[in-house]
Order: structure tokens, then sequence, then C-alpha cells
């Protein structure tokens, strides 16, 4: 392993003790203390944007900016908001690649902003609603530039900005922030007013936002070097916990080969560039894979046969031999199918009546077989109504809020709706996403709960709904959040 690539871990492994930490104070009860995190979430993030890391990939190895300006002669500092612009600058350019292709530009400018308002909701939980308004103005801070690090916060929040604009907007919010950080360690702020609710609450606001970008640092090295932090992750004590002391119940490529999933088409909607666990995992178990999404074209994963660059993406797969990709077509959304939904009591959340985009590709296998890839830009249960033999639904990371589909695909109705389009023995591949899964009394809730504690383990249970068995195979992929897989058979009724 070079140099650089020992330096990112251990800065990798400075994020996730940033992330990890929970420090409590007792007032008649332990509760969390948002300034403890804030403090360390903002040292990893010092510690980061103090690297000057265009220079750093360059060299293959962590070169700081007070090293550059003495290579470069310069006395002066550099400032701490010119090295926070450039932090911003190498992430952005790692998404937003000037290489690529005015449509594949314009698509990476709202990958990263809906990724960074989708990894910064995650963060917020509950706190997603609350807002900065009760910012307290005094002699650094104006009610003009309150109101404009609002309206910057809001719409990262909620995904209204691409490209400069996000990029601009950041910038103001980080530095913000960063005054933030002035004012507790060399301000004001005592330990009386740092216990006020809701000074606390701005705080984990910041901090959320400061975790999130420092994620989002290393996709940024992930797509610009040769490097993984998955390994990092699994001996990560949380990583342990959910991996390897649950790894049986964890699925590889080789034992999915073993199950008897029938063929037809793998469905997800809501999917964003999700495709390359779908695919690496089940390309040997379906004729078909439909991708969905409203907001983006979803992109297929680097294959090593296209012999594209090595990265965090590719399915290093020798079953694929060879890819043919189509220009895009117009969707072929049938008005009688969207008229069937509302007999069904379905809303089609986001079909407006506006035509989408299909991107079809063709993936040839050493076995001979052909597996066809659709990619649609197009409201999900408009472009499910078009589609039969659907052998696996597949659905994670979806919402009910800004970012997500407000689909409900754990409806009564849309979930019969799903069930009568599944094939006999298909899979269910879900974390019971579309906030569905807050629901206590369904049927089905098994699909995302887990109930029965074995052997150290919490374990999903089999259970029975609509005459069909709903049987548990075990946990999917590398996503922090559980993904569970299921295969439903109907239920034989016999002769009386």
């Amino acid at each position: 392993m070079n140099k650089i690539k020992i330096q990112i871990e251990d800065l990798y492994k400075l994020h996730i003790a940033a992330d990890d930490l929970q420090h409590g104070i007792k007032v008649k009860e332990w509760k969390l203390f948002e300034p403890s995190q804030f403090i360390y979430a903002y040292f990893a993030f010092n510690s980061f944007y103090s690297i000057n890391w265009e220079d750093s990939i360059t060299k293959q190895e962590i070169i700081k900016w007070e090293i550059t300006s003495e290579d470069n002669n310069n006395n002066e500092n550099i400032s701490e908001s010119k090295k926070i612009s450039s932090f911003i600058q190498f992430i952005y350019n790692s998404f937003v690649d000037e290489s690529l292709s005015s449509e594949e530009k314009e698509n990476s400018k709202q990958v990263i902003s809906l990724d960074f308002s989708s990894k910064l909701k995650k963060r917020l939980k509950d706190k997603v609603n609350f807002d900065l308004y009760d910012i307290i103005v005094d002699i650094n801070i104006n009610e003009e530039m309150k109101r404009r690090i609002i309206n910057k916060y809001n719409a990262l929040v909620n995904t209204e900005l691409i490209g400069k604009k996000f990029r601009r907007a950041l910038n103001t919010v980080l530095l913000f922030i960063y005054n933030v950080r002035n004012n507790i360690f060399h301000g004001t702020k005592n330990i009386i007013q740092m216990m006020d609710n809701q000074q606390r609450n701005r705080l984990y606001i910041y901090t959320s936002i400061i975790l999130t970008i420092n994620e989002m640092l290393f996709d940024a090295i992930e797509k610009r070097i040769n490097w993984e932090r998955r390994k990092i992750d699994r001996d990560n004590k949380y990583f342990y916990k959910e991996t390897i002391m649950n790894k049986e119940r964890k699925f590889t490529p080789s034992q999915l080969k073993n199950l008897n999933i029938p063929e037809g088409i793998l469905f997800y909607p809501c999917s964003g560039n999700d495709t390359y666990e779908p695919i690496k995992y089940f390309i040997e178990h379906v004729s078909e894979f439909h991708f969905v999404d409203i907001m983006l074209t979803p992109q297929l994963p680097n294959f090593r046969c296209r012999n594209l660059r090595v990265g965090k993406y590719t399915v290093d797969l020798d079953l694929v031999k060879d890819i043919t990709s189509f220009p895009p077509y117009d969707d072929n959304i049938n008005e009688e199918k969207i008229t069937q939904l509302s007999f069904r009591g379905i809303k089609s959340e986001g079909y407006k009546r506006d035509t989408g985009k299909i991107y079809k590709h063709e993936l040839f296998l050493t076995n001979d077989k052909k597996v066809m890839v659709y990619c649609h830009v197009q409201d999900g249960i408009a472009v499910f109504s078009t589609l039969e033999n659907i052998s696996i639904f597949f659905l994670r990371g979806d919402s009910n809020g800004e970012g997500g589909s407000n689909q409900g695909w754990f409806r009564k109705n849309i979930f019969n709706y799903i069930l009568d389009k599944l094939v006999d023995g298909g899979l269910i591949v879900t974390d019971g996403s579309s906030n569905y899964h807050t629901c206590p009394d369904v049927a089905w809730k098994g699909l995302w709960d887990k109930l029965s504690y074995e052997n150290g383990n919490y374990k999903p249970c089999d259970f029975s709904y609509n005459d069909r068995n709903f049987k548990f195979l075990g946990e999917f992929g590398v996503k922090k959040r559980g993904t569970l897989i299921w295969q439903v058979e109907r239920i034989l009724k016999q002769d009386n």
C-alpha cells in the first residue's frame, strides 16, 4: 500500500471517531450533549480542509497548505476561508469531472447536490424540519447575514441548488460554522448558554453538516484514487456488530446463486445511482433490470470489460464480456395503465403526464445469456404499471420527505399491487423505506422488523399475508441500514 493510502486510512479513522462519538450529560437521566460531538466533528473537519487535496492526489502523499505555501516561497498564511473553499472545490470537482460530456456533467451536478441532501437528512433524523431562525444576531452577524445563511441552509437541505450555486451556498454555510467554532472556543459562550436547548439544536444541525461534508470527502477520494473504506468500516465496532456477528445472515453473490429465484424483472424505484449491488448480486437471476428515478438518470457502475477507470463502483465480474448502450428514447407510459391505478385507489405522486426518457443497455454474459438494463427517468409507480413478471422488487433509501418519492410503496393498496405483479417465489429486498416502516399495525411490517431474539441477534420472523408466505432469507449488501431479503410464495389452497 502506497503512502497516501495509509495516510487517508488514518484520516478516515478520525472521521469514524468523530462520527461515532456519544458524550452525554446527566440531567435526571443521561442525554446526548451536542457540543461535544460538534467539537470532535470540527476537529476532524479542520484536519481535512487543512490539506491541499489536489496536490496530494498528484504527488501521492498528504500535502498540507502550509507546506505548499513554503514550497511556493509564499510567506503569507493561507486563510481558513481559502482552505475551506478549496476543500469544497476538490469534492465538487471529483463529482463533476470536466472530461464528462455536457449531459453527464449536468447529471453529476444533480448527483452531488442530491447526495449531500440525502446524507444530511439521514444525520438530522428527527431534527430535519428544525430551522436556524433562532440564530442570535450580534456584532459578528447582522439580520441580513442571518437571513442569507438560513436561506442557503434551507436550499441545501431541500436540494434546490446545483452547480456553482450549490458550491457557493455550501461555502457560505461552512464559513458561518467556522465562525460558530470561533465563538465557542474563543468567544463569549459559557457552559450555561451551551446547555440551552435551542443552542444545542443548532449545534446538532452544524455537526450534521460537518459530518456530511467530511463523509463526502472520502466519497471524492474513492472517485480519484483506487482506495476503498470498506475494510476500515468492517473493522470499526459498528460494522463489527452489524457484519461480523451477523455474518451468517449476510449474502454473497455465490450464496444467492444457490437460491431458487424465478427469472424475470428486477424493479428498483427511486434508485438514484444505486445500481452497483443489485447488478452484482442478481445479474444471474434476472432477464431485465429496471432502475427508475424521477430526478436523475440512473448510471451503470463501471464494468471492467469497458476498460473504464477502476473505482468504488467497478463491477469485477468476468461474467460480463461486453456491453452495448443505446441512445435514449421516450418512455411508453400507457395512459390506460395510469387510469387503472386510480381504480385501485393508487395515486401516482410524481407522474405529471410528462414524457420521460429510457436509457437501454445490453449486457452480454460469458454463458451466452443477454441481460437488459433499462434506466428510466420517470415516476416509479407509472413505470411499474407498464411492467409484468417481476421476480425481484427492490427498494431502499426512499423517504416521504424532500429528496424522496413520497409514494408510500408499503401502503396497503400499493403493496397488494406489488404482490399481484410479483411472480410466485419472487423476492422482496427492502429496508422498509417510504416511512411506512413506522406504521405499527400493518400485517406485513415483518418485512423490516427484527422481531425475535436468537443467538444474540434480532432476527425477522416468517409471516403470512394475502395468501402468501413470506420467508426471511437474510440481509443484503453493505449498507449500514438493514436491507432484508424475503422470498414470497403463494399458499396452495387445497380442494375440499
